[in-house]
């Protein structure tokens, strides 16, 4: 008879991995796809493509408090004229960033408009935070405390984001991740 074998446990190759639908909308030209792009490939495109209807990536597994995550990010046109391609996209969401640019006033004061439009077509139960990107332009139409204060007054987190420069970027996704987390807790 030869040697005895000690069995070793081993973790297993592959891990369970839970899906997170994150919505990211707003009015066109904000930079919903510029951040999302920035955020799962590193990089940025000074051109401008409108989304037509929606625009999916995937981030990277990410481990985050002993679970295997991955962000299917949905980004949802700010057109008009695709509404009703849009509309279905809020169900089944867990988290929802909801983006307007600090250089363009319309797009502040649109927000209450999205998300009116976010509740009505099922995102009730979204995690939300609220993003004012193009921070490192000059020519600012919406102040950081104003911003701040709009979230604060829904109940929502706020980040001020550059998908240009990166600023903001990782740290807004990390916490709405882990605001995901918490709230499945």
């Amino acid at each position: 008879m030869g040697p005895s074998v000690e069995r070793r446990r081993v973790k297993p190759l592959v891990r369970e991995v839970s899906r997170v639908k994150v919505i990211v909308f707003g009015d066109a030209y904000v930079g919903k796809t510029s951040v999302i792009s920035r955020y799962c490939t590193g990089q940025f495109s000074p051109t401008y493509n409108a989304t037509v209807g929606i625009d999916f990536q995937v981030s990277s597994m990410t481990h985050f408090a002993d679970m295997d995550l991955r962000l299917n990010l949905w980004d949802l046109s700010g057109h008009e004229e695709f509404l009703d391609v849009r509309n279905e996209f809020y169900k089944d969401a867990h988290g929802g960033i909801l983006m307007y640019d600090i250089t363009s006033r319309k797009s502040f004061t649109n927000l209450d408009l999205w998300l009116r439009e976010a509740l009505k077509c099922g995102g009730k139960d979204v995690v939300y935070v609220v993003c004012g990107n193009k921070s490192d332009m000059r020519s600012r139409a919406v102040g950081e405390l104003e911003g701040r204060q709009w979230a604060s007054s829904k109940g929502f987190l706020f980040f001020e984001t550059s998908a240009s420069t990166g600023r903001g970027i990782h740290e807004m996704f990390a916490e709405l991740t882990r605001q995901l987390v918490a709230a499945e807790g």
